[in-house]
């Protein structure tokens, strides 16, 4: 049905892989890896809670989730805003720097002179 759907675009490899899978496991197999969620969920938070609070971030809760567990990337965020502000900085410091080299440049033309001779003042000088 789904491929009737979305011709040339679903696979039924990953639906085949759980049937069969389930099928292999039965009601008992089922039953012990839906005990064993349960179990890890609660170990599974608590270190997530401990690793997120080593870079000070936090776990979202979800009470009408109980199987999913969210966190906060706050200071990922903000690290990404620091980062893209150096960037714009660097880019504009470097347009600036060129306009300066540009400048001493276009300086340094006008006293050679359009023909690329040296001033009549500069040429005193020798």
């Amino acid at each position: 049905a789904v491929a009737k759907g979305y011709p040339g675009r679903a696979s039924m490899t990953a639906h085949l892989d759980v049937l069969v899978t389930l099928l292999y496991w039965g009601v008992a197999g089922w039953t012990r890896v839906l005990q064993q969620r349960e179990e890890l969920y609660g170990y599974l938070s608590e270190k997530l809670a401990q690793a997120a609070e080593q870079i000070g971030e936090r776990v979202l809760a979800t009470p009408g989730n109980p199987i999913s567990l969210g966190l906060t990337l706050d200071g990922l965020a903000a690290a990404a805003a620091a980062a893209n502000a150096a960037a714009e900085q660097a880019v504009a410091a470097a347009a600036g720097s060129s306009d300066d080299t540009a400048a001493a440049a276009a300086a340094a033309a006008a006293e050679r002179g359009a023909d690329g001779s040296t001033s009549s003042a500069k040429r005193a000088d020798v």
